[in-house]
């Protein structure tokens, strides 16, 4: 039986297995001698699916191939097989993460400092992250050029020989809880405070966030269109919309005031102390393990936050509450259902009834410009859709939605406390936007005006109280009417219009 010698060294995968005649993978570091009867064999490396190749041995004792395969193989006619491969290059240094190669036998790391150079055999090739594979693929051909699915150009490209990974940048906003996070990615340690929204680009995938010595109990994952998504289990205590995930978690009320002793809670970027005197809020995400240490000597208590909110804490001694808020829905959009369109510098006011704050919200489209006179659009049902506003090319419009004005202009005032539940600002979630829409909310009181303003891109749009100023301040117990006013340059949809909380803990209770 003739004795072939197989020289993969080249390969960046250092595991191969012949299939029917070795069990386990065999180390490619050195040079291998396999008794190969005559025959044809297959060469194989477990990547997903397997990259294989096959071979065969003449009764000579030498090894032919398809010369197809010509430019990652050799020694053809010879006793030995050389599995040279093809070297390509991968590029993730666009990404907020490191990339993990997925081969036989090798575990390196290519971090996003620097292009990374790989030696492959034909085949479909997979991405790992932390703890799952990345729902993404790549394929060398036989030619020895890289290629992707036409789904995935959204956040890759392959030319020639060439793997670049740019990513989706994606916002995450926990502004609302008591503690930082710190996202569970290859090669990257940063930790998202809560003071800002931070940016991430990341690829498609399934992705966790850390506390102090913990995973918490929640995932989200971007999909291959570049949208953030949560399963429905986690939407007490977060939001995804588009290429936003908004974590505003969930209260909890500590009451130490029976105890000897002060709390620490190990949360991370939060060093508050929850002095007995009194009894505090924080709002965190579900985690089974946090840890409220003894400021001095004292009792240490282990809390459980569960997905659904429900809390307890071992040993007893401690007091605990779940104290939900109360946002309110001021209108989604699936009720005073209108559409009309407006002429070239003409303003048009509408007024719709329904299921919304005070029971009738007034509209009013004004078509600031545009380059071919077209018109601009207002719909409110149609399609699918909640509220959008269609422009064309090189065209401006302001829409404005009032809730407690009549199209007249005449007062129906609301009377409304905003504050009512823990709420401490309104929210709008803009689905869809070719570019850029400013915003401005501006709240009345009998004591006067008081405006918020952002630039929005699409996902949610917050404006906190604290954010008002004007006349009005920023005490919002009795609202007589509230204006949201949009102008933008291109076309936009909005989901919803809310008032929603928390606060930011620890909050001093009582």
């Amino acid at each position: 039986m003739p004795n072939i010698r197989v020289d993969a060294r080249r390969l960046t995968g250092k595991k191969f297995l012949i299939p029917g005649q070795t069990t386990t993978p065999i180390d490619a570091t050195t040079v291998i001698s396999l008794a190969l009867a005559p025959g044809t064999y297959v060469f194989q490396q477990m990547s997903e699916p397997p990259a294989t190749f096959t071979f065969d041995v003449t009764p000579d004792g030498f090894v032919t191939y398809d010369p197809a395969n010509d430019g990652f193989l050799a020694g053809q006619g010879t006793g030995t097989l050389i599995v040279q491969g093809f070297a390509i290059a991968i590029d993730g240094r666009a990404l907020s993460h490191d990339l993990i190669t997925v081969l036989p036998g090798n575990t390196d790391v290519l971090s996003r400092d620097s292009t990374h150079e790989l030696t492959l055999i034909p085949g479909t090739y997979r991405l790992a992250l932390v703890s799952s594979v990345a729902d993404f693929a790549f394929v060398l051909a036989i030619d020895g050029r890289v290629s992707i699915e036409s789904r995935y150009t959204g956040f890759a490209k392959a030319v020639e020989q060439t793997l670049t990974i740019h990513g989706y940048r994606i916002a995450i906003d926990g502004r609302a809880l008591s503690h930082d996070l710190v996202p569970v990615l290859p090669g990257n340690t940063d930790v998202l405070s809560r003071d800002s929204t931070h940016e991430l680009t990341l690829i498609p995938g399934t992705y966790r966030l850390a506390l102090v010595s913990s995973v918490a109990d929640f995932a989200f994952v971007l999909a291959i269109d570049g949208r953030v998504s949560i399963e429905s289990r986690y939407t007490g205590f977060a939001k995804a919309a588009e290429q936003t995930l908004t974590i505003h978690g969930y209260r909890i009320a500590i009451d130490g005031r029976a105890l000897s002793h002060d709390l620490v809670p190990v949360l991370p970027g939060n060093t508050d102390v929850l002095s007995r005197d009194s009894t505090h809020e924080l709002t965190l995400i579900p985690d089974q393990v946090y840890k409220f240490l003894p400021r001095d000597a004292g009792i240490s208590f282990t809390l459980t936050l569960d997905i659904d909110g429900t809390v307890s804490v071992v040993p007893g001694g401690l007091t605990v509450e779940h104290r939900p808020l109360q946002d309110r829905l001021l209108d989604d959009f699936t009720t005073g259902l209108d559409s009309f369109a407006v002429p070239l510098s003409a303003t048009t006011s509408r007024r719709q009834t329904g299921a919304m704050l005070g029971g009738e919200r007034s509209t009013s489209v004004t078509n600031l410009a545009s380059a071919q006179g077209a018109l601009a659009r207002f719909d409110v049902g149609s399609a699918g859709c909640r509220l959008q506003l269609t422009l064309g090319v090189d065209q401006q419009a302001r829409l404005q939605v009032s809730y407690g004005l009549r199209d007249d202009g005449t007062l129906a005032p609301l009377g409304v406390n905003l504050h009512d539940g823990g709420v401490d600002r309104l929210r709008t979630t803009i689905s869809r936007v070719n570019g850029s829409t400013d915003v401005k909310v501006t709240v009345f009181t009998p004591t006067g005006p008081s405006s918020a303003r952002a630039r929005a891109s699409g996902g949610l749009i917050e404006f906190r109280f604290v954010d008002f100023a004007g006349p009005g301040g920023q005490d919002f117990t009795d609202v007589s009417h509230i204006v949201f006013e949009f102008i933008s340059g291109d076309s936009f949809t909005v989901d919803v219009i809310e008032a929603c909380g928390p606060h930011r803990a620890s909050r001093l209770v009582s």
